[in-house]
């Protein structure tokens, strides 16, 4: 911070200066927002995920099921997981993580779909569920990216973001995102 603008990052290796500060740390942006005074209300929320062991290609894209949603990473492992808004933690974690496998197992009609590990991460989650998108007005040279479904919009948002700090101009469709709607009356 210099005179009441973001002019770099400070990290264990020293200070990096400059032009424009990205802060798009998923469930630490609160935190770090709160580092520099601003407050970026947040709702994060727990997530579990079960973890198979690594399979072939089966999938090509997120699955949205009634029940379960579900992706496969590059090296083969299938993420399965309950609720995009987010759950308890379990009592029985392992119970649990072979319940959603067989779940995803009935799904994809599977035999072979094997737990590897479970996780339970954060998700974040901006207070009212909307990404928020854009510059801070009350922080010039920093720019803020939060949201929970950073996995799906990542490509259209880098894009977006992209245009809006090299462009220098706000780009209408990101409106509805900005940090300020918390505040305006």
């Amino acid at each position: 911070m210099d005179r009441g603008r973001a002019t770099g990052v400070r990290t264990v290796s020293g200070t990096i200066k400059a032009d424009k500060v990205i802060l798009a740390a998923g469930e630490a942006s609160e935190a770090l927002s709160a580092d520099v005074g601003l407050v970026l209300p947040m709702a994060n929320r727990a997530g579990f995920l079960a973890q198979s062991v690594p399979r072939p290609p089966l999938l090509r894209g997120i699955v949205l099921a009634p029940k379960i949603h579900m992706r496969q990473c590059v090296d083969g492992r299938i993420f399965v997981g309950w609720d995009f808004g987010g759950s308890e933690v379990p009592v029985d974690p392992h119970h649990e993580a072979e319940t959603l496998t067989g779940v995803a197992c009935e799904l994809l009609a599977d035999d072979d779909l094997c737990l590897e590990h479970f996780t339970l991460g954060v998700r974040p989650i901006p207070a009212d569920g909307l990404p928020v998108i854009g510059p801070v007005s009350d922080l010039p040279g920093l720019y803020l990216v939060v949201m929970h479904s950073g996995i799906t919009l990542a490509p259209l948002v880098g894009r977006l973001s992209a245009e809006e700090i090299v462009g220098g101009h706000a780009l209408d469709v990101l409106e509805p995102y900005r940090l300020d709607r918390f505040t305006r009356q």
